[in-house]
């Protein structure tokens, strides 16, 4: 697969180049962006999506009740 020359000389005949090759369709292939995701990658958004849903409600529920509880609404500890 491919070609590699330490030293010497040599003589080929080219047939194929560039995406009509070996190397150049499977890059072509490696390269597209409209494959469908498989179902391991769904459900890691999914549990993104639920991590992030889940942070934005709770990071300032728990500011809410920090101030309410300590009667300090600033970000400084004293």
């Amino acid at each position: 697969m491919g070609t590699n020359v330490v030293s010497g000389t040599a003589m080929a005949v080219i047939l194929t180049t560039g995406n009509n090759t070996y190397f150049g369709a499977l890059a072509q292939r490696v390269g597209a962006t409209d494959r469908a995701p498989t179902s391991f990658q769904t459900g890691v958004n999914k549990v993104s999506w639920l991590l992030i849903r889940f942070m934005f409600v709770m990071a300032p529920l728990v500011l809410f009740i920090n101030g309410f509880t300590k009667g300090d609404w600033s970000a400084r500890s004293r």
